[in-house]
């Protein structure tokens, strides 16, 4: 099948190769990928608008190698949002021409930063952010007194590693400040404890 230019909300994107199988077992096409992704479009962009993209690529189809993918190559068009984070250009997916033109690179795993409350909210879990004073952020997440440490513990842990695989570039677990490579070393400002609510997140920003 020849190459395809279409236009998406006023952009030109080309679907090169559209016959390609990426997932031969099932004869799902490239083109068919798009078209599914520009479908759901609509419900899916609101929960990536301005979030870091990172993709995993299969050139030769979801059984084929994968290759990692962060910053924006240069050949990406012009048109395509991007933010700058840890000495890269990350690619911003927040419409539907670029989900086209992600996908027609084979992307076939994209991951967008959750943050912690995101992901706690979609747990049922009630969450309360604050500074600590001296060592950053603390989140407090109210519990009835029926629950032992140790599980607790367990869904800690479990949340915690979740957040560390979907964010291994922002996120560490190491407890010693010495260990984790980049803190924020001495206090030249007096620390202070201010509890955070939805409408205060300005605040808490680490400065």
């Amino acid at each position: 099948m020849d190459d395809l230019l279409t236009t998406i909300d006023g952009k030109e994107v080309k679907i090169t190769n559209p016959g390609k199988l990426l997932w031969p077992e099932l004869g799902v096409t490239k083109l068919d990928y798009i078209t599914y992704l520009l479908g759901v479009a609509p419900y899916l962009l609101p929960y990536t608008k301005d979030r870091l993209l990172m993709r995993w690529r299969f050139p030769d189809g979801l059984q084929g190698e994968r290759i990692e993918e962060k910053s924006i190559r240069n050949h990406a068009p012009d048109w395509v949002a991007g933010a700058f984070y840890k000495d890269k250009v990350w690619i911003l997916l927040n419409d539907p021409d670029t989900l086209a033109w992600v996908a027609n690179r084979e992307a076939l795993e994209l991951q967008v930063a959750l943050t912690l409350k995101e992901v706690l909210d979609s747990l049922g879990l009630f969450s309360v952010a604050k500074t600590s004073g001296a060592k950053g952020m603390q989140v407090h997440i109210p519990i009835k007194c029926r629950y032992t440490f140790e599980e607790t513990r367990i869904i800690n842990k479990f949340i915690a590693e979740y957040m560390l695989q979907k964010m291994p570039d922002q996120i560490t677990l190491e407890r010693l400040v010495k260990r984790r490579g980049d803190s924020c070393g001495r206090r030249e400002r007096l620390p202070r404890l201010i509890p955070c609510g939805q409408d205060r997140r300005e605040p808490c920003r680490r400065r």
